[in-house]
This record gives structure tokens, C-alpha cells and sequence, in this order.
């Protein structure tokens, strides 16, 4: 027992320095794999908020086309446009028309319908005509609509608590060319709700950062605008601004083309860091399986060095199969025949219903050997072509039980006694040795037994002649209760074809 003893210590000291080599192995690449993954989950973030970014930049540029969509049909009307050329006259011509009432009827109406702050018609002449005051930007504003023709969108502003932007859309003469401007509307807008909708992250992503709206200012500086708040950075450059910790954030910026609005996206660090962390568990846990499969492969190996004399084992039972197979041909070839055509079809059922190799080749020798219970059985009961009396039908049961007795005293690595036994009970329990029924019967043995009766009838006896396909699936049918309904209507399509 020595040499055997030292063979195994040596295998399970190589297998402790293995498992030391591909702990080691597995750290170093653990390390590698976790720092490639960081810059593939910082390139990913990076990349995934500098879209969201434009996605939200986009959504702004849409916003402000809408918006300025908003009063066309006041400045389209012809009412409006004869009155702005009126305020474009002198102050005392203007204030006798008597459409004002109607007109400021319009313009209340229309502010308090689209929840809007005010809305404003001016003339050419605004600013001898009115005693309202107005504010640079809005002077700017209104002077290049009056020049250009063109609708503008001022920039953001507070106006009690909430965020405002002012549109100022022209007014064109009746009649004349589009770039006859005769007046301008101008409507200030509450913005604070469609701003928070606008700039709140995007659903249905891991994603999930802040998102800013920023403004650069006529006076050099920026501006940010989140819902109901505006605040100023004294800074001019639009990548220095950061509304979070720089060292804690991750920052994409996108350009709102023809205007001086970019949107800034910021992304936590902190889950950055767990992504990482989680990553670091996976790989971890795949390291540790790596190990654990690594390990249980050189026991399985040592474990075969030990038992290695198996397959002489499988041999040996593989010879002592072969000569019961040869004993029962030579006892009666008839039954040696049966036996054949029985492996036959059991394998086609097998195949058929898809069980395992494991279970067909016990299947296939449980098949060869059916018939080894019948050795015993006198040739005259065997032959006889009446019925069997009920002392031959308990000569027949007893030798079943008696040959498998003998049959349990060999030793098979697969449970063909068991199959050999059992293929004789049927599913309603009229079967024998142990009148066994429903799911008491293996698999296997439903197969076998129900097989072993289809063989039996469509082959020759001195007492009648062999049945053709049809003839025997339909003798079945008549007893269908005693076979399984599955195995017996395979045998009926595989046995059809032969």
C-alpha cells in the first residue's frame, strides 16, 4: 500500500502548488482585468452623459422653436397689424383709437390662456408712445426685431421666484413686403415648470446624473439655470464651471447651437465607484470558481489515478453480458432473435423520447438479457400453443423472481436488474413479480415491458403466426390501460417506418 499511498500524497501536493500558482495568476489578472474595466466603465460613463447632454440640448433647441411659435395668430391678425401701424403714429393719434379696449381684451385674454407674465404690442414708435419702462436686454431685443424681421428669444431672467424669458415676435404692415415691419409683440414667459421637465435626468438608463442649463451673459459672465433659480459664475469659460465638486464629478457639455445656451450634465463619482466595486465582487467570484473547478479537476484526476482499474471493471461485465447473451442463443435461438429485435426497438424508442446514453445502453442490455428469466422456464411451457394453465403461469412468475435472484448476485454499474424485473408490471398493476403500478414503475421498465410486447407479437409462435404493425399496436390499444400512453405511442410511430 505504500507506492499507492505516496502516488496520492504526491498528486494532492501538486494539487495545493496549482491551486498557490492559480490563486497568485488569478490576482495578477483580477488587477488587470478590474483597471481595464475602470477605463471602460469611465469612457462609457463619459460617453453616455456627453449624449444625454446633447439628447437635453436638443430638447432645449425644440423648446425654443415651440416657444417661439407662441402668438403667431396675434401677430398674423390683421386687427393687430392695423393697430401697431396706429402706435407707430404720434402719441395723441394713437391714444384716440378706439380699438384699444379690444385690443388689450386680446392681449389679457391671450396672457391669462397660456399662463403667460404679460404680453406687450408695440409700435415703431415705442418708446416716445409708452411710459413703460424696459430693460437693456429687452431695448436690444426689441430694436433688432423691429430691424430684422426675425423673432428672438432673450435671455433667462427671475421674475418673482420663478425663471422668465422674454420673446419679442414682429408685427408686419398689411399689404407690404415681410420685411416691413410695423410694430412687435413682446410676451413674457413663465418657464420654470417646462424647464424642470426638460432638465430632469432621463429615465430608463443606470445614468442618473444632474443637468444644468447654462447662459453666457452680455457681461462676460455665465449664468445656470436649474427650475426656479438662476445663479452667476463671474467666468466666461463655459468648461471651468462646475455646479458640484469638480474632484467628485464627471462633466459633459453640449452646445446649443445659434445661441449663447449650452447644457451641463454632472455625474456623481461615488457611483462610478460602486459600479467598480460591484465589478470587483464579480470578478472575485469568477476567480474563486476558477479555483474551486481548478481544484475539483485534479481530484477527479487523482481520483481516476486511484481507480484507474475501472475500465478492466467495465470490461470484465461487458464479457460476462456477452456470455449470458451467447448461453440464452445457444438455451433457444427463437429467444436469442426476440432479444435482438427487442435492443432494437427499445433503442428507437429511447432515441425517440430522448433520455439519456446513459439510460439506453442500459435499455439495449436489459434487452439482451430479458429473456435469461425465462432459462429456467420447462421448453414444453415455453412452446406450448394453448393457453398456460395456472400452475405454468406460476412456474413462469417463479422462475422470473428465481432468475433475478441469480441475476443480483452479478455486478453491473448499470441497473439492468432492476429494469429486467420490472418489465413484466403494468401500469394498472396486473403485472407481476410485485404487481407494481403508475410511477412505481421505472421508466426504463415501461419501455421494456410495453417494447417486449410489441416484439412478441409481431413475430412468429408455433401457436400463431406473427401479427403485422397495425395489427399489434391495435392489440395493444385494446389493453392500453397496462402500458404507459407516451411509450406506447412511440412505439407505434417509430416501429411504423422499420
Amino acid at each position: 500500500m505504500a507506492p499507492s499511498y505516496l502516488t496520492i500524497r504526491k498528486f494532492v501536493l501538486l494539487t495545493v502548488i496549482i491551486v498557490i500558482i492559480s490563486t497568485s495568476v488569478g490576482f495578477y489578472l483580477s488587477v488587470d482585468m478590474i483597471e481595464r474595466n475602470k477605463r471602460d466603465v469611465v469612457d462609457s460613463v463619459s460617453n453616455n452623459i456627453y449624449l444625454q447632454a446633447v439628447g437635453k440640448a436638443e430638447m432645449v433647441n425644440l423648446w425654443r422653436k415651440n416657444i417661439l411659435n407662441v402668438g403667431d395668430h396675434i401677430t398674423q391678425s390683421e386687427m393687430v397689424r392695423m393697430f401697431a401701424t396706429e402706435l407707430s403714429r404720434s402719441n395723441k393719434e394713437h391714444k384716440k383709437n378706439k380699438q384699444i379696449p379690444y385690443i388689450n381684451f386680446i392681449l389679457t385674454e391671450f396672457t391669462e390662456k397660456n399662463e403667460l407674465i404679460n404680453t406687450k404690442l408695440l409700435g415703431k414708435n415705442y418708446k416716445e408712445n409708452t411710459t413703460i419702462s424696459f430693460s437693456d436686454e429687452q431695448k436690444l431685443g426689441i430694436n433688432k426685431v423691429l430691424y430684422s424681421g426675425t423673432p428672438v428669444i432673450l435671455p433667462f431672467y427671475m421674475n418673482n421666484d420663478e425663471v422668465a424669458v422674454d420673446v419679442i415676435k414682429p408685427v408686419f404692415k398689411i399689404g407690404a413686403m415681410p420685411q416691413d415691419v410695423i410694430g412687435a409683440l413682446l410676451i413674457s414667459h413663465k418657464v420654470s415648470k417646462e424647464l424642470h421637465e426638460i432638465l430632469k435626468p432621463t429615465p430608463y438608463t443606470d445614468i442618473q446624473g444632474n443637468v444644468y442649463l447654462l447662459q453666457k451673459n452680455s457681461d462676460k459672465t455665465i449664468s445656470y439655470i436649474k427650475q426656479d433659480k438662476i445663479e452667476t459664475f463671474q467666468s466666461n469659460d463655459v468648461e471651468e464651471i462646475s455646479i458640484g465638486e469638480k474632484e467628485t464629478t464627471y462633466t459633459a457639455f453640449a452646445e446649443i447651437e445659434n445661441t449663447p445656451l449650452y447644457v451641463l450634465y454632472e455625474y456623481d463619482v461615488s457611483q462610478v465607484q460602486t459600479m467598480l466595486y460591484n465589478y470587483k465582487g464579480e470578478v472575485a467570484a469568477n476567480v474563486s470558481l476558477g479555483i474551486i473547478i481548478i481544484t475539483i479537476l485534479l481530484l477527479v484526476i487523482i481520483w481516476f489515478m486511484k481507480y484507474k482499474y475501472s475500465s478492466q471493471r467495465i470490461r470484465l461485465q461487458e464479457q460476462i453480458m456477452k456470455a449470458l447473451v451467447r448461453t440464452i442463443s445457444v438455451r433457444d435461438p427463437h429467444l436469442a432473435e426476440h432479444n435482438t429485435a427487442l435492443a432494437k426497438c427499445v433503442l428507437k424508442v429511447g432515441n425517440k423520447l430522448g433520455i439519456p446514453v446513459r439510460d439506453r445502453t442500459t435499455l439495449f442490455y436489459s434487452a439482451m438479457l430479458s429473456c435469461i428469466s425465462k432459462l429456467s422456464v420447462p421448453e414444453k411451457i415455453l412452446n406450448k400453443p394453448d393457453k398456460l394453465t395456472d400452475d405454468e403461469m406460476k412456474i413462469v412468475h417463479d422462475s422470473v423472481a428465481t432468475n433475478f435472484k441469480n441475476l443480483q448476485k452479478m455486478e453491473f454499474d448499470l441497473p439492468i436488474q432492476d429494469v429486467i424485473i420490472q418489465m413484466y408490471e403494468r401500469m394498472d398493476g396486473s403485472g407481476y413479480p410485485n404487481q407494481l403500478s403508475g410511477d412505481e414503475i421505472g421508466l426504463l421498465a415501461r419501455i421494456l415491458g410495453a417494447a417486449d410486447v410489441y416484439c412478441a407479437l409481431t413475430s412468429s409462435r408455433v401457436y400463431r403466426s406473427r401479427m403485422t404493425h397495425n395489427q399489434a399496436i391495435e392489440e395493444m390499444y385494446k389493453q392500453e390501460e397496462k402500458y404507459d400512453p407516451a411509450v406506447l405511442e412511440t412505439i407505434q410511430d417509430v416501429m411504423e417506418i422499420m
